[in-house]
């Protein structure tokens, strides 16, 4: 982890000398992943009040709080996300996964069909649906 954080300092520094935003991304990013998530929210939060067209950061930050058991609050970010950017198939998925979580199978499964309408390569989501189905 203490190298993960590192590598992120570097960035963060090129970033900011390059006067680009991504900066708290990046740090929220690393937060998550050491398991600090509330500053990791915190910095979510100030990535998007940087950059709000930024779809990536409402789901990083509907993980992290994903993470922390506040799945309401996760669903409204990757629904913002996916207003944001409803091509990426990723955000239906991770949307999916939280709905399960809450024991929402219907609402899981009309969103797996979204991620396989979108990426019908992807046999992992198949299953994923498969796997509500069956259970």
């Amino acid at each position: 982890m203490i190298q993960l954080f590192k590598k992120t300092q570097k960035i963060r520094r090129y970033y900011f000398n390059k006067g680009k935003f991504k900066l708290n991304y990046f740090l929220a990013i690393t937060l998550n992943k050491m398991n600090r998530y509330e500053e990791a929210l915190q910095n979510y939060d100030s990535a998007i009040q940087k950059n709000p067209e930024n779809s990536d950061y409402y789901d990083g930050k509907a993980d992290t709080l994903q993470k922390m058991n506040r799945l309401e609050e996760a669903l409204e970010n990757y629904d913002l996300a996916i207003q944001k950017y409803p091509q990426k198939s990723m955000y239906y998925f991770n949307k999916a996964q939280t709905l399960v979580k809450m024991n929402r199978f219907e609402e899981a499964l009309e969103n797996y069909d979204q991620v396989i309408l979108k990426n019908p390569e992807d046999l992992m989501y198949y299953f994923n649906k498969g796997m509500i189905q069956i259970g």
